[in-house]
């Protein structure tokens, strides 16, 4: 049986994952329930780093280190003495992060103090009047609102843009539209790219030099069209061959993989998150040994390769959940399936704006999956 049987696969996964990154007993300890609310009282310390899944996370005490969080609202009233990595439909803050905030969400509300940098993919995000943002920020989005105090550079591609509020370096833009507000004042460079110019109140500051560059207009991207056309074709072509190989050699190795996204996608999207961000920091600190060396490459050739299948795991899940959806039928071992989960993430990671978005849910949710797999015990066909 697949849950029964040792798979060399998993094998060399589970050794890398879990033994040099995530001892089994912090996975359960921390990764919670998603049908739970977890708060952090005021006046609560909670020794880091802490790991919270659910419907509702509060932060309202102190978080003695970095906070990794799945959820489906994130409020960050308290104080988090570390980074924060959170994956959600809504993240609010604030409160305090001394560290760097890095968030995937729907909708971002900043009106805290970030010390580190801020790393976001959002539909919208709002930086409010109240924030102050020591570092850079860094963000995708298909709205920018910057009303607050960014005190060194601000990077971002949106759809529409806008900014009323205070930068204290360059500030560069790419986006369709772009106004800058009486109430903005930039003290570095301005360097936009837009098919239009920006709209600059008169009132507004920009103390250094203000670059415009227009964008490529249709007819000269048509080739470029073409081409990623053709790559998204080979790569969806080459992926459904790997899903081919591995289901000749054990067919029911992929479904077993992505069971956790259809039992705890959010569980899955945190525990991809966290594997994320520390194997390669671990293939870092094994590189700084001699005797780490050897298993540094082995580890990031695993990351490599797991990066890579983590798509296929997602549209297995994809194909799958739409089957059983549906009930359609799954002939030809769910090839028809699998390539219609493959052709949709296709065209989702790549929209204009959104794309990223959806390519970091896409690697949480497949190395989640991959790592909470390892977990599971039995056989048996997936969840609807």
């Amino acid at each position: 049986m697949l849950g029964k049987r040792r798979k060399p696969f998993s094998v060399i996964i589970l050794s890398c994952l879990l033994l040099l990154l995530i001892p089994a007993a912090a996975l359960a300890v921390d990764i919670r329930d998603e049908a739970a609310t977890t708060v952090i009282d005021s006046g609560e310390t909670v020794k880091g780093p802490g790991f919270y899944s659910g419907n509702v996370v509060e932060i309202n005490g102190t978080i003695d280190g970095s906070l990794f969080v799945a959820a489906q609202k994130v409020h960050i009233s308290g104080k988090v003495k570390g980074n924060v990595y959170s994956a959600s439909e809504e993240i609010q803050v604030s409160g305090m992060i001394e560290g760097t905030l890095h968030s995937v969400a729907r909708n971002i509300s900043i009106g805290g103090q970030v010390n580190g940098d801020v790393l976001t993919a959002s539909e919208k995000i709002s930086i409010l009047r109240e924030a102050v943002l020591k570092r850079d920020v860094m963000s995708v989005a298909s709205q920018v609102e910057h009303d607050g105090k960014i005190e060194r550079q601000m990077l971002a591609a949106a759809k529409h843009m806008m900014i009323s509020g205070e930068v204290g370096d360059d500030t560069r833009i790419t986006a369709e539209k772009l106004a800058i507000l009486d109430s903005a004042s930039l003290h570095g460079n301005l360097a936009y790219e837009s098919p239009v110019q920006a709209t600059v109140e008169s009132k507004a500051k920009i103390t250094g030099e203000t670059q415009w560059k227009k964008a490529e207009t249709k007819e000269t991207t048509e080739n470029q069209l073409l081409n990623r056309f053709v790559s998204l074709l080979l790569g969806v072509a080459g992926a459904l061959l790997v899903w081919l190989i591995v289901i000749l050699w054990r067919p029911k190795l992929w479904l077993a993989i992505a069971r956790p996204i259809f039992e705890r996608p959010l569980a899955s999207l945190g525990a991809g998150a966290l594997t994320l961000v520390l194997i390669p920091l671990t293939v870092l600190l094994l590189m700084l040994t001699v005797v780490g060396i050897p298993l540094a490459v082995v580890l990031g050739l695993i990351y490599g390769i797991s990066l890579y299948i983590s798509k296929i795991i997602v549209a297995v899940w994809a194909g799958y959940w739409l089957a059983n959806r549906f009930n359609w039928s799954q002939r030809h071992k769910g090839a028809w399936l699998v390539l219609l989960g493959l052709a949709i993430l296709a065209l989702l990671t790549n929209l204009p704006y959104f794309g990223l978005f959806f390519s970091l849910l896409v690697l949480f949710a497949g190395l989640g999956a991959l790592v909470l797999s390892q977990w599971r015990q039995g056989d048996g066909p997936a969840a609807s």
